[in-house]
Order: C-alpha cells, then structure tokens, then sequence
C-alpha cells in the first residue's frame, strides 16, 4: 500500500508509504489519495447527515509520510514524479496533472474537519504546495522546504500561488521562489508557514496528538463554519482556472522540457 489509512479516537492518520519514490505525488498517489478522500468525504457527510455531532466517526484528518533511511534530513514529500512528468507530452496533459492534484488540495479545503500535516524531513516543489492546503502545519526542527518550481521551468501548479501569498505575501513569496537551497523550518515557521515547531520527531508526533485533542474539543459545526469563512478568502474557481491555464502554456517551454529530458538521460545510465 502506498497509502496507510487508519483511525483511532476520531482521527483519521494517513500515512504516505512510497518513500523509494521519496512519496513522489505522481499519479498512482494522486489515486491514492482521491480514493481515501472519496471514503472521508462520505463517512463525512454521513455524519453530517445523521445530525449527531458529538458522535462523529471522524472529526481531525492527520497526514504524514514515511521518510526512508540513509538521509539526513529524511526525504519526506516531493512534488510529482518525474519519471511519470516525462511523458507528458503536451500543454494538454500537463494540464491535467496539475489540475488533478488542484482539485485534491481544493477538496481539503471544502472538508468540513481540521487538516493536520505532520512534518519530518525534507519537501520538495509540489510537496511544499500540497502541505499549504493543510489547516495546520507542524514539523520537526530539523525539516526543510525547497520551492525549486522556476529552477525546473514551471511556475507553481496545484492552484497555491495564492495561497502562498495569502500565508506570507508577494515578497517572501518571491524569495522563497527564487531561493536556489533550500529554507529551514525555523525560517518557514518565523515566516509564517508553519503553526508550530518541534526539537524532535517524538515531540513532533507527541504536538499533534495533544492539537488532535484540543480540535475535538472544538464543537464540530462551529470549527466547520469557520473554516468556510476562511474558504471565502481563497482564490475563486475562475482564478484557478487562469492560474491552470498559465501552467499549462510553461509546460512546454524550453527551459522546463530540457529539465525533463536531462533527467530522462540521466535516469538511463
């Protein structure tokens, strides 16, 4: 399985488990993850509908991965798999790719529950963006984050580029998009883009359990309210669709399909 899904008191854990792809979200994850959110969704709305609050099946989503050994910080979440990039062959399919892996982050946004993203290791381009769609973000202090999208040829996909600037504004924005290596944790939380930080991955895990605790003493509807009140500052469906179509026209540029042929080369030898 390249997705754990389970639940205990609540809460639902996924866990991504493809660390030799370093949790690479090409499309075998994408199907992955749309499955377990088409169960969540329904298990979701079946709670909703039976109007019984307190007893909810699910009231906190956490999201997590599992790193592989041998690097220092682990490799925790990249963004899509190139070795499936490379044979996207047109504006076309680049299109679809990312407005796949939109639609999915849009849909943590519409759930009506907390989304927790723990974080321990290293995120790379898509990676960075599919943890922004997260409620909260919690990482160790040994993470970091590389937002390498321009250095490959593309702009961000994913529809974040909005909410990017919404967590931190257009001018750390640019400097985090232009920033060759990666940024630490430290200046990702002092920026803004994560809700807390932690010495060690035992304290890591031990904050999201005591948040998982304070989220479900939270009344359900109230939290859920206000979560579509922060949905309203959110790009708008027609934003999200100019922002695709931009990315589709710098799929083909170049710049980006000489990255993809140089890794295709060096996949080969």
């Amino acid at each position: 399985m390249i997705l754990d899904v389970h639940r205990k008191d609540q809460v639902c854990y996924w866990t991504l488990n493809q660390p030799k792809a370093a949790n690479s979200l090409g499309l075998r994850m994408y199907h992955a993850l749309d499955l377990a959110l088409q169960q969540l969704e329904e298990d979701v709305q079946r709670d909703v509908s039976s109007g019984e609050g307190e007893a909810l099946v699910t009231r906190v989503l956490v999201i997590r991965a599992r790193s592989g050994p041998g690097r220092n910080p682990p490799l925790w979440v990249a963004g899509g798999d190139l070795k499936e990039l490379v044979h996207l062959k047109s504006k076309a399919q680049g299109r679809d790719y990312a407005e796949k892996m939109t639609r999915l982050c849009r849909r943590f946004a519409d759930l009506p529950l907390p989304v927790i993203f723990e974080i321990h290791g290293l995120v790379i381009g898509g990676g960075v963006e599919f943890v922004l769609a997260g409620d909260f973000r919690l990482a160790s202090a040994e993470s970091c984050f590389s937002l390498r999208q321009l250095m490959t040829g593309v702009p961000c996909g994913y529809g974040s580029s909005s909410r990017l600037i919404s967590l931190i504004g257009e001018s750390r924005a640019w400097s985090l998009l232009t920033k060759k290596e990666p940024f630490s944790a430290q200046q990702a939380y002092d920026w803004g883009l994560l809700h807390s930080l932690h010495a060690n991955p035992d304290l890591l895990r031990q904050a999201t359990e005591d948040l998982c605790l304070l989220l479900k003493s939270i009344e359900p509807r109230a939290f859920a309210a206000q979560k579509k009140m922060f949905a309203l500052t959110q790009p708008s469906a027609r934003k999200t669709e100019a922002e695709l179509d931009l990315f589709a026209e710098a799929w083909m540029n170049p710049g980006h399909q000489d990255f993809l042929r140089r890794f295709l080369e060096r996949s080969r030898v």
